[in-house]
């Protein structure tokens, strides 16, 4: 067996001779002297089995180097991934404080609200809720950020039942002003119309009959036809005429409180219609029992009839 092989000007022959038992390796360079090597069975198997040696060290110093630097390459990874997760742990203990600082506001509104509505002051270590009780399960492998994880999800478990604690107090408190917001937009407030008081609330003598007697309203003049306004929000429960009030509308706002219009010379309005406040409802007229164009206005609580004065603004435009 004979073989030729070149590589950069280097010219090898390998001679088998004595039938396998020697080889004769020949190296051919140009312009050089000729460099000879005879290898017997023995050395045969030496040479390939030191070839085979340092084949397989260089395969596994290759392959430990490649483990080495993949392992590298990981530990990179996982320190970037710390130190970014750190930097996010950061930010969200930065936004729990921002929270927390508007949670304690909250707390402050709460209480200035249940003041305003005359509710009870709520003591304030019920704003301080703690948790515990509960074993913390370690997510990574570095104790110091499952302390960070357990303690930032302390606080978020914490400021989750104030969250819900508020919203169920301010719940109260809202209630309590629409309460109250109804309850005023349902109260006589204002002027029913505008003209002349000729006739206040109490005992009087009455300008028809001549006869003394308790007046239960107040008599404002003004000319025939002079708009006339629901003093407050409510249902009309009653349109028609009434005897010496004539042409009458009333007008139920709840919370026992009722108003009558009357002597009205016409009205704009049905029965169980709803109506708001500062909506016209009729027009001064001079009907029923009555010596001129004027409204008569009554405002009664639980039936009761009381001074409409107590129910009034001072508008400057009646006098």
């Amino acid at each position: 067996m004979e073989e030729n092989r070149s590589l950069d000007n280097f010219y090898f022959f390998i001679y088998d001779r004595d039938a396998m038992r020697k080889w004769s390796v020949l190296i051919l360079r140009e312009e050089r002297p000729v460099v000879g090597f005879v290898f017997t069975e023995r050395g045969r198997w030496i040479f390939l089995s030191a070839l085979i040696i340092f084949f397989s060290a260089f395969l596994y110093v290759g392959m430990e180097g490649y483990r080495q630097r993949a392992l590298l390459s990981k530990v990179i990874y996982v320190h970037t991934k710390r130190h970014a997760l750190l930097h996010r742990l950061r930010l969200v203990e930065r936004k729990i404080s921002e929270l927390k600082d508007r949670i304690g506001s909250l707390a402050e509104f709460i209480q200035t609200g249940r003041l305003y509505v005359n509710l009870e002051l709520l003591p304030p270590e019920e704003f301080e809720m703690g948790t515990g009780g509960r074993a913390p399960t370690p997510l990574y492998s570095d104790p110091s950020l499952n302390q960070k994880v357990w303690k930032l999800d302390e606080e978020i478990t914490s400021i989750s039942a104030l969250v819900s604690f508020d919203k169920e107090k301010l719940g109260e408190v809202e209630k309590k002003i629409r309460e109250r917001e109804s309850l005023l937009s349902h109260t006589p407030s204002i002027w029913p119309t505008t003209g002349r008081i000729t006739s206040s609330f109490g005992y009087r003598i009455h300008p028809v009959t001549g006869k003394r007697e308790f007046h239960r309203g107040l008599d404002i003049a003004n000319l025939p036809g002079t708009p006339v306004y629901a003093t407050a929000d409510g249902v009309v429960c009653f349109v028609g005429w009434k005897g010496g009030y004539g042409h009458t509308v009333e007008i139920n706002h709840g919370y026992g409180y009722k108003t009558r219009y009357a002597h009205l010379r016409s009205y704009v309005v049905r029965k169980g219609q709803r109506v708001r406040r500062g909506q016209v409802i009729g027009y001064i007229g001079s009907s029923g029992l009555t010596t001129g164009p004027h409204l008569h206005y009554e405002v009664r609580v639980l039936g009761k009839p009381v001074n409409p004065y107590h129910y009034l603004d001072l508008s400057p435009t009646t006098y």
